[in-house]
């Protein structure tokens, strides 16, 4: 048998490596720069919203002190970025509580 005397082409399948090659190329700069920048954005947002709520445990906080009235306050615990293209994370869950085994007494100046 002379292989080189065979003539027969194989575009067919020299064409379907290069598209599947090029389709893993386009995932993995996905996942190299796309997720990321997503990642920073849902990040922001959160480290924003967890912002204004610390501001208001503060006024909670504050606001019980001179009323005497307790109040509540919520913090988001964890980001949700479950919308991706190409992978999904399941939603952060919220586990952090306080609850004192008895009253907190707060006064008011020096003691």
């Amino acid at each position: 048998m002379i292989f080189g005397a065979d003539r027969r082409g194989q575009s067919l399948q020299v064409g379907a490596m290069l598209l599947f090659g090029c389709i893993v190329l386009a995932c993995t700069r996905y996942q190299t720069q796309g997720v990321p920048a997503e990642n920073g954005q849902a990040e922001f947002g959160h480290s924003q919203a967890v912002a204004a709520e610390l501001v208001e445990c503060h006024t909670a906080v504050f606001d019980t002190v001179v009323d005497g009235e307790p109040r509540t306050a919520t913090n988001t615990l964890g980001t949700d970025d479950t919308d991706r293209l190409l992978c999904s994370y399941p939603p952060a869950e919220d586990v952090g509580r306080t609850e004192p085994s008895e009253p907190i007494n707060v006064t008011r100046g020096w003691s």
